[in-house]
């Protein structure tokens, strides 16, 4: 009985999870297209907007880009923790099972990542190529691998949130896929390609409209992963219980 209880939580919390996903691209094709209590609209090379957002291309708010690191596999196996695509999850940057490698000074000055910086995929299978996080919380002295590009944006011109978010967008990965070059086995991007992306940019306070709403629902959307990721524990400590013989159940 307490496993049927147990699964019909895992079951629910799923739901909420899909229905919260959902949520949130329908959210971000609203947002990035109407953005917040707008009544006046104007055409555009990319379609309707509200008539106060300029359309820019990545060249007009992005202050820098750099390709990632490489080093020959000597370098690798101490160090510190070199960020590479597997590091790029849900729009954001972590360190999790990044490889060691061995750096001078310079070159992680040259390539660290810091808080607000976006990495970009920029070599890849084609479904993956041009997939971006933010860097939302100190990762400590961090480099980055080759197949990706680091940007960084002009702050007073664009919220990185704003454009972290714009990456994750319906709009940035059909440009994307547009520009994409093909090899055996492989497809990349390159700076130039990035510099044509173009968006619709509402002002700095609207902006930040955006990214609080679309945090919103990111929250609770992390809240119901943690719920589950604790409930299927629980049910996986129930069974390793079950079959030890810790817990019996009558029949």
């Amino acid at each position: 009985m307490i496993f049927l209880k147990v699964d019909e939580l895992i079951q629910k919390i799923d739901q909420i999870i899909e229905q919260t996903q959902r949520l949130k691209k329908s959210m971000l094709y609203r947002l990035f297209t109407r953005g917040i209590q707008h009544t006046n609209f104007k055409n555009t090379t990319i379609g309707k907007l509200p008539q106060d957002w300029m359309v820019v291309t990545l060249k007009d708010i992005i202050q820098s880009y750099k390709n990632g690191i490489y080093k020959q596999p000597k370098y690798h196996g101490k160090g510190i923790p070199n960020i590479r695509m597997f590091n790029i999850k849900d729009g954001k940057i972590n360190t999790i099972g990044a490889p060691l490698i061995d750096v001078t000074e310079q070159e992680a000055l040259d390539y660290e990542l810091k808080i607000g910086d976006i990495l970009i995929n920029r070599v890849n299978s084609s479904d993956l190529v041009g997939k971006a996080g933010i860097v939302k919380e100190d990762l400590g002295r961090v480099v980055f691998d080759s197949m990706n590009i680091r940007a960084r944006v002009w702050t007073e011109k664009c919220d990185p949130m704003f454009l972290s978010y714009f990456f994750n967008t319906r709009a940035y990965y059909q440009q994307i896929r547009s520009a994409i070059k093909l090899a055996v086995a492989q497809s990349s991007i390159n700076q130039q390609d990035l510099d044509n992306v173009q968006l619709g940019l509402p002002p700095i306070f609207e902006q930040r409209a955006i990214i609080s709403t679309l945090s919103k629902i990111e929250e609770k959307a992390e809240l119901y992963n943690r719920e589950g990721n604790m409930t299927e524990i629980l049910r996986r400590g129930l069974m390793r219980k079950l079959l030890t013989g810790q817990i019996r159940v009558k029949v």
